[in-house]
C-alpha cells in the first residue's frame, strides 16, 4: 500500500503547496488528547547497556528536554557534542524519551502502535508506551506523515527534545525515528558556525559511498515546528535515490536490503552547499565529512566536531585580523591529516578511512607537528567567544560561505528556503 506525501497552506501557514512524490508509507496519524507529561522511565534494554554513555548528554529516560546551558562548561560541551549521541537502532520519540526497536518489525507508520520495545516495565507493545503518557496515536486521512531525512542532529534525542519542547506541544510529541541507508551520499560540514557555537551538518552527493543516517515521520504541525527551527537550509527534495529504511550499515555491508526503499525524499541542505577546504594530497578544496556520522567507501576526508572547530580557527583567524569589517575569502594553506586520509587511487579504489574491504574507520587523525590541530588549549576560549559576540559569529559565518559549493546533486530540487545566516535557530 502506498500512500502521497503533500505539503498544504492548511498544514502550514508559511509553506507553498508542494508536489506530491510517491513514497512508500502504510498508513499516517495524528496525535490527540495527552492530559500531562508524564515521566514513564523506559528505557530499552539496548539502552540500559549503554547508557554510561548516552544519558549525561541525551537523557534518553528523561521526559523533558535539557535545559538552556548555564555556565561556560555546559555551553562548551553543547558546542563540542554536534550530532549528539543517538539509540544505535531505530527508535519511536515520544515526549522527551526514546523507545527503540527491531527494524523487522517496522511496517509502516500506520503499524505504529503495534511495534514491540523492551521497557523497565517489560517487553511492551508502543500502544501500551502510549496509554502510559496518555498520548493517543490516532489515525487520520487529514493528517499526512512526511518523511524526512535526519542528517545531522535531528535524529539525536537531546536535539528533538530542543526543538519539540513540552510547552509548546501539549498534546504531545510522537516522532517514529527509523535508521536508514543512504547510498551515493555523505554527510559533510556545512559552511555555518550555529547560534550554539556547533559546526553542523548538510548534505553532498558523493558517488559510490553509502551513509547511515534518520529518517524522521513527522506529522504537519511537528513539520512545521521543524521548518522553524532550520535556518540558512532550503527545504529540498531528492528524487532518484535508493534510501533504504530500515537497515544499518552492517547489514548493508552484507548485502542486504532495508524494510523499504524509498526512491523521493526531504531533506534540508545548506542555503550555500558545503564547506570545502584545502586538504594536502588533495587537487582542489573538498568537502569534509563528519567523522562521528558512519560511512562506508568515504572518499572526503573526515574531522570530528572538535576537530572541524580547530580547523574553522585556522582557517578563520586571517579573516578576524584583517582591519576592514566586511568578509574576506580565507586563503589558508592546504591541512595536513593523517597519511589515511588521502583521494582514493584508481589501482584500489580505497578512499580516506577506507579499507579494501569496505569498512570505514573514519580515523582522521592529525600529524603531531601540525601546528592549527594542536591549539585545544585555546579552543575553549574561540568557542565562547563566537557564542558571546554575534556579529564576530557572522562574519566568520560570511567567510565560510565563500569555500562553499553549492550541493552537488543534480536532481534535487529546492521547495522553500527556511531563514538566513542571522537565524538563532535553536535556543
Amino acid at each position: 500500500m502506498s500512500s502521497k506525501i503533500s505539503f498544504s497552506n492548511a498544514q502550514c501557514g508559511r509553506c507553498p503547496a508542494l508536489p506530491q512524490p510517491q513514497l512508500r508509507i502504510l498508513c499516517v496519524g495524528s496525535l490527540v488528547n495527552r492530559k500531562t507529561p508524564t515521566a514513564c522511565g523506559f528505557m530499552s534494554h539496548k539502552k540500559r547497556k549503554t547508557l554510561s554513555m548516552a544519558s549525561s548528554e541525551v537523557g534518553f529516560e528523561t521526559a523533558t528536554a535539557p535545559p538552556p546551558p548555564v555556565n561556560d562548561g555546559e555551553r562548551l560541551k553543547r558546542a563540542k557534542g554536534y550530532p549528539y549521541p543517538r539509540p544505535d537502532s531505530s527508535f519511536v520519540y515520544i515526549n522527551g524519551q526514546t523507545y527503540e526497536f527491531d527494524d523487522s518489525q517496522w511496517l509502516g507508520a500506520g503499524g505504529l502502535e503495534w511495534l514491540k520495545t523492551d521497557t523497565l516495565q517489560g517487553h511492551l507493545s508502543i500502544a501500551q508506551v502510549l496509554k502510559n503518557h496518555n498520548t493517543e496515536w490516532k489515525l487520520t486521512k487529514e493528517a499526512k506523515l512526511t518523511p524526512v531525512l535526519a542528517v545531522g542532529s535531528n535524529a539525536a534525542p537531546a536535539q528533538l527534545a530542543r526543538k519539540f519542547p513540552a510547552e509548546l506541544f501539549p498534546d504531545g510529541v510522537v516522532i517514529p525515528v527509523l535508521r536508514c541507508v543512504l547510498p551515493d551520499f555523505d554527510v559533510v560540514y556545512a559552511p555555518l558556525i550555529s547560534s550554539y557555537g556547533s559546526c553542523t551538518a548538510t548534505l553532498e552527493y558523493s558517488p559510490g559511498s553509502a551513509v547511515a543516517i534518520f529518517v524522521t515521520y513527522l506529522q504537519p504541525n511537528l513539520l512545521q515546528r521543524m521548518h522553524e527551527t532550520e535556518g540558512a537550509y532550503n527545504l529540498c527534495e531528492l528524487t532518484e535515490v535508493q534510501l533504504q529504511i530500515g537497515l544499518g550499515l552492517q547489514d548493508y555491508r552484507k548485502g542486504k536490503v532495508g524494510r523499504q526503499i524509498i526512491s523521493t525524499i526531504y531533506q534540508y541542505n545548506h542555503q550555500n552547499g558545503s564547506l570545502n577546504l584545502p586538504v594536502e594530497g588533495f587537487p582542489q578544496n573538498v568537502p569534509i565529512a563528519i567523522k562521528e556520522i558512519k560511512a562506508v567507501d568515504r572518499v572526503f576526508p573526515a574531522l570530528d566536531q572538535v576537530e572541524m572547530q580547530l580547523a574553522c580557527k585556522h582557517v578563520l583567524e586571517p579573516v578576524l585580523t584583517a582591519d576592514d569589517e566586511e568578509a574576506t575569502t580565507p586563503s589558508p594553506a592546504p591541512l595536513q591529516m593523517a597519511d589515511s586520509q588521502t583521494p582514493p587511487t584508481a589501482a584500489t579504489g580505497e578512499a580516506n578511512g577506507t579499507s579494501s574491504n569496505g569498512a570505514t574507520s573514519n580515523g582522521a587523525q592529525f600529524k603531531d607537528h601540525q601546528e592549527w590541530s594542536q591549539d585545544r588549549g585555546g579552543l575553549d576560549k574561540w568557542i565562547l567567544t563566537n557564542l558571546n559576540d554575534g556579529q564576530r559569529r557572522l562574519k566568520m559565518v560570511k567567510a565560510l560561505t565563500n569555500l562553499a559549493k553549492p550541493f552537488q546533486y543534480g536532481a534535487s530540487t529546492v521547495k522553500q528556503a527556511l531563514g538566513d545566516l542571522y537565524f538563532e535557530n535553536v535556543s
